[in-house]
């Protein structure tokens, strides 16, 4: 995968410039610190963009040097791991700092007690002090406690700013954070809100000052570098693993990918800009479509505006996982194509309209979106890697679904693949469709289980199906039979008739607390000799509800008596569903209540 795109787009990305063109900042508090000893401040809200607009060069100011000064990652921060004891409370300065060089002091407000009123993690001032004299004595020793080192520090021995030039700026910046802390501290700042100290200096001596940093922070350990073809190699950092010393490339089982691999020091370098770039522009945006041919200029058109119908695309799914890209899900369409065969979704249930029920669509992004509303209350694309429990309101059976289901939907909607969603069709329908009808009616309602039905029928016919149900046919059928001018003919009839009775007795049903344990026994008969016990034995449970000689109903249950089942109960449980949920045809009209009186 990483291959893949570096292999596509290697010339944009060993250009940092492309990274600067499209970099933003985050949101938090910037100060710049001048040699003449004024200071500008920069707040960055997204929600006040007016603020980067009247500060354009302020921002662009700290926008270069902002990313010559990032961590890689929380993992990769600069050893800060000072810890002190006060009171009895122990308080520790680890990853509490995540910048990279002496020009820049990078935290969060939470970090500092002066700053935060949670004060679960935050230190005092002079503990974040001594946390800073820790920061400059890691800056110092990177890349000198392994002989692995050795080959990444040929590379750059001679642009690297020496121990003495890093040590300079310690004094100054230590006194720059005290009068930062007030600064802000006024300022009623959100929890987690970052606050970014940055000491005016030319931009050279900014990449300078990153440049130890980087090198030695590029592979994800440095223990198994190896110098081969006048090159280094390391373990990769990006979308791999790394187990432990010993086997480091042992198999993995919690990724996408089966093994770790070594990556060149040439190559990771453009990697790590390749992985900015889809922090700052795709992370987060759920699936995106990147041409093949897409250039990534400053002056090009925006890659999600390009038309790549019949182009050949990469598909990426990418998170920000702890500050850097994670490509969740990856592949090559050589002919993408956002058209499919035309889907068309009405009501199929008499007398009853359904707006939501209504789609017609040739995209394949307009059915994603009207299957999550309709199955999967807005859902869908948020559960495809990491469901939020927390902030998806939805049922518990529909979280579990989703669990255990969702990947069937990415096959389908954007991997072109339909084998998993027609094969899994009628378990996954079936499921949706009886828990909402159990919910629905535990509200003495049905529209929600007839607009999931609606949609598993749609899907059945898409998928050239036999769910054959006309809106007219079952009622028209249903009718003469009750009239006693014909008898059933199939598996089909006998099961919506099957959904109809077993409706009508619940009717009559005269508790006011209507349960699962009434539904199950019908929906979920094993047997065909099961499912007409459980209805003999609602007859008589309810027999004093029902009207005396009442024709309809003893013609109906006669033929259902004498019909010799066919097919297989389990793959017909959906016209049972649909008997229930039709117009009943035991909900009598003004002409048959003359046949109850007599």
């Amino acid at each position: 995968m990483i291959y893949d795109l570096l292999n596509s787009y290697r010339k944009y990305f060993e250009n940092e410039q492309v990274i600067l063109d499209s970099y933003y900042l985050d949101n938090g508090v910037y100060l710049l610190f001048k040699k003449d000893g004024t200071y500008k401040l920069l707040e960055v809200n997204k929600r006040k963009s007016e603020q980067q607009i009247e500060t354009n060069d302020l921002y662009e100011y700290f926008k270069v040097r902002d990313y010559y000064s990032m961590y890689i990652n929380s993992n990769k921060a600069v050893d800060t791991s000072y810890d002190e004891k006060i009171n009895g409370k122990k308080y520790t300065m680890t990853k509490k700092i995540c910048s990279n060089n002496q020009y820049t002091l990078f935290f969060k407000n939470k970090s500092v007690e002066d700053l935060s009123e949670d004060k679960k993690e935050a230190v005092p001032i002079n503990v974040f002090e001594k946390g800073i004299d820790k920061y400059f004595e890691s800056l110092v020793s990177i890349g000198k406690k392994s002989n692995k080192t050795n080959m990444i520090l040929e590379e750059i021995k001679d642009n690297i700013q020496t121990d003495e030039e890093i040590l300079k700026t310690k004094d100054c910046l230590k006194e720059k954070f005290r009068k930062t802390v007030e600064i802000v501290k006024n300022m009623n700042l959100e929890k987690d809100t970052w606050i970014k100290i940055f000491l005016e200096e030319n931009l050279e001596n900014y990449k300078k000052a990153s440049l130890k940093y980087t090198y030695f922070k590029l592979f994800n350990k440095n223990d198994n570098n190896i110098q081969k073809y006048n090159d280094v190699y390391g373990i990769n950092n990006y979308n791999y693993g790394y187990t432990n010393d010993k086997k480091p490339f042992m198999e993995l089982k919690t990724t996408t990918f089966k093994v770790g691999s070594m990556v060149s020091l040439t190559d990771i370098k453009v990697i790590r800009n390749m992985y900015i770039w889809l922090l700052k522009n795709i992370s987060g945006k759920g699936f995106v479509t990147l041409p093949l041919r897409y250039n990534f200029t400053k002056n090009g058109e925006e890659f999600s505006k390009i038309n790549v119908e019949g182009e050949p695309v990469y598909l990426l799914y990418v998170i920000n996982d702890n500050g850097s890209a994670n490509v969740k899900e990856f592949d090559y369409i050589p002919m993408y194509s956002s058209k499919i065969k035309p889907f068309r979704c009405t009501n199929y249930f008499k007398k009853i309209y359904i707006e939501e029920c209504e789609f017609n669509s040739n995209n394949i992004y307009e059915l994603e979106n009207f299957v999550s509303r309709i199955w999967f209350s807005n859902v869908l694309q948020s559960a495809y890697f990491n469901l939020d429990e927390s902030k998806a309101k939805i049922p518990n059976w529909k979280k579990n679904i989703l669990k255990e289901k969702a990947n069937i939907f990415l096959e389908f909607f954007h991997k072109a693949n339909k084998a998993l969603l027609k094969q899994n069709l009628d378990k996954i329908a079936f499921d949706i469709c009886y828990n909402n009808l159990l919910d629905d009616v535990k509200e003495n309602k049905i529209f929600n289980t007839i607009k999931s039905m609606n949609l598993w029928i749609a899907f059945d016919k898409y998928f050239g199906g036999d769910f054959q149900m006309l809106k007219d046919e079952f009622i028209k059928k249903a009718e003469e039979i009750a009239n006693n001018n014909g008898k059933i003919e199939d598996d089909e009839t006998y099961f919506f008739l099957i959904g109809q009775v077993s409706k009508y007795l619940l009717i009559k049903n005269k508790s006011d607390s209507k349960t699962q344990s009434l539904l199950d026994p019908i929906i979920k008969a094993s047997s065909n000799e099961k499912l007409v016990a459980t209805i003999l034995n609602m007859r008589d449970k309810y027999s004093y509800c029902l009207p005396f000689q009442y024709s309809k109903f003893d013609n109906i249950l006669k033929q259902i008596l004498l019909y010799d089942v066919k097919g297989d109960i389990v793959k017909n449980r959906k016209y049972i569903l649909v008997g229930f949920l039709e117009e009943n045809v035991f909900l009598l009209k003004k002409e048959d209540k003359k046949e109850i009186n007599d």
